[in-house]
């Protein structure tokens, strides 16, 4: 998945902690072996390479997976997509020589993309991709589906106080912080990354942040996310981070990409038509080019208790 899981805990003796954290981040490990693109043997790599042909059996779990990732994609009007694999490899391929793939590249990869070309058929738990070229990407959604997983275990194996931390950028709180208060979380600002954007105060919740401080390069003065609009298949430009709290991390996960992709007024309209969507969002409304370092931002706070977060 790309990043470093932590778990810290309290309440329980150093033993319990030791052996219920252990057990968790076993469970990251399995997860990593289904999930990742990037390993021959894993269940999506079986999918992107025999579903074009053939329908492919999944376990139940991995499927209602994928359910909730079509519903999601439907609902987001596509802009959150698993099926971009295509897309994601040619900027990744790219951002390792710093170039810009050509827009013949562009549009070939956005032709072997899409969530609408993949069908699942329940009673078998089965997927088929209804065109070649097609690959499934769960880098948007598959480190909370992780997160979701941890946490079910350590609250199987009694666990009442946790924060778990995947990579930074999606957590999860379980019950309190040693002091008994909800755990505080810190939000980089993006555009100013040695300071803080906002503090959330975190208690039965997940958070997850997508920004493009990290995965990105500079090609002839523009700075390119890796953050990437599924329609146009280039790096989304108007967001400069994203904050999504949600009592699921996959889902916060899903729709911290998804408003990203939208853009500034875009993600406003989406929250205000979803009133249970607590979002922080941080950019510019048409933004004309990348947000880079030191640009001014808009913060806008969509259905977030005030309790909860503070602006820096």
């Amino acid at each position: 998945m790309g990043c470093q899981f932590e778990i810290y805990l309290h309440g329980l003796s150093d033993s319990e902690c030791t052996d219920a954290a252990s057990d968790a981040l076993d469970e990251v490990e399995r997860l990593e072996a289904q999930l990742s693109r990037y390993r021959p043997d894993s269940d999506i790599s079986r999918i992107n390479a025999e579903a074009a042909s053939n329908w492919v059996g999944v376990e139940g779990r991995l499927f209602d997976l994928l359910e909730r990732c079509i519903e999601i994609y439907r609902e987001t009007d596509g802009c959150f997509d698993i099926a971009t694999g295509a897309i994601t490899q040619l900027w990744q391929t790219h951002r390792q020589r710093r170039r810009v793939p050509s827009a013949f590249r562009i549009r070939t990869a956005v032709s072997r993309s899409g969530t609408r070309t993949v069908n699942l058929q329940p009673k078998t738990s089965s997927v088929r991709f209804s065109r070649s070229g097609i690959q499934l990407d769960l880098g948007a959604v598959g480190k909370g589906y992780a997160v979701d997983r941890v946490v079910s275990r350590l609250r199987r194996n009694g666990v009442a106080d946790a924060l778990v931390n995947a990579g930074n950028s999606t957590l999860y709180a379980i019950g309190s912080s040693p002091g008994g208060s909800p755990w505080k979380i810190g939000l980089q600002n993006p555009v100013q990354p040695a300071q803080s954007l906002a503090t959330i105060f975190l208690q039965d919740s997940a958070l997850s942040t997508s920004a493009n401080t990290e995965q990105y390069f500079i090609h002839k003065g523009i700075r390119y996310g890796h953050i990437i609009v599924p329609s146009t298949g280039r790096p989304a430009s108007e967001m400069a981070s994203v904050s999504v709290l949600s009592p699921s991390a996959a889902i916060s996960d899903a729709y911290a990409t998804a408003l990203f992709v939208m853009g500034w007024e875009r993600a406003q309209s989406f929250c205000e038509e979803h009133p249970n969507l607590s979002a922080l969002l941080a950019g510019r409304p048409a933004a004309g080019r990348s947000i880079q370092n030191g640009d001014a931002i808009h913060i806008a706070l969509c259905n977030l208790d005030p309790h909860i977060v503070r602006v820096s």
